[in-house]
């Protein structure tokens, strides 16, 4: 997550911030909560993929068996 461009990022077990940032995505006008989805889910597109995940698992693999 990006704060403040694809999501927020608030404290482990930070029920205050939770709830700021909530009230915060809350009040956003709709079109700023559909553009901040649109974010999110290409920068999710674009860094989880197969292709992504399968080296990165090769790069374990490589590192454990030196």
């Amino acid at each position: 997550i990006e704060h403040g461009v694809t999501g927020w990022r608030v404290p482990p077990g930070d029920a205050d911030a939770l709830a700021a940032a909530l009230d915060y995505v809350l009040s956003l006008p709709q079109e700023e909560r559909a553009a901040l989805g649109q974010r999110a889910r290409a920068s999710v597109c674009s860094h989880y993929t197969v292709q992504a995940m399968q080296a990165a698992t090769i790069e374990v693999y490589r590192e454990v068996l030196g």
